[in-house]
């Protein structure tokens, strides 16, 4: 399973079709982390990039015993607030999603005026663009880019 599948599936802009195979890659993914030790996975409190971070660490040549560590890494970050969206109905309410993206681009320090005007495609850009770290300045530059759209 590569690490793109996961992206093309858990993106805000896949289709219905696409995110109803998000089933099918975690089914594999917890397969592949059983064999390594890990268990127990709870795969809605996970994180697009935590998905994309376990699909490496499995694929990866280090020792079960290596990929267990980097796994469990992952696991107990800190990302855990980022919710994974399988269907229309993990899709929080407009109001919710507003303040969301508020919060998160207070945090940078962007102040959204009108958080209404987002489209799901602005949504999941800003999304990915803090999702891939670095620091803040890098963060709302980059976020800064979709927010001309």
């Amino acid at each position: 399973m590569s690490a793109v599948l996961i992206a093309t599936a858990v993106s805000a802009t896949a289709s219905f079709a696409d995110l109803a195979s998000v089933k099918q890659m975690e089914d594999s993914l917890r397969n592949d982390l059983n064999t390594i030790g890990v268990a127990e996975i709870d795969f809605t409190k996970l994180s697009h990039n935590q998905l994309i971070e376990l699909n490496c660490v499995v694929d990866s040549q280090d020792t079960n015993v290596e990929k267990a560590a980097n796994a469990e890494a992952i696991l107990n970050s800190d990302m855990r607030d980022a919710h994974l969206m399988t269907s229309v109905h993990d899709f929080p309410a407009a109001s919710e999603m507003e303040k969301i993206m508020v919060s998160e681009l207070a945090g940078i320090g962007i102040t959204l005026e009108n958080p209404e005007n987002l489209t799901m495609l602005q949504v999941a850009q800003i999304t990915d663009a803090i999702n891939a770290g670095g620091t803040n300045e890098e963060q709302a530059a980059a976020v800064g880019v979709f927010l001309k759209m």
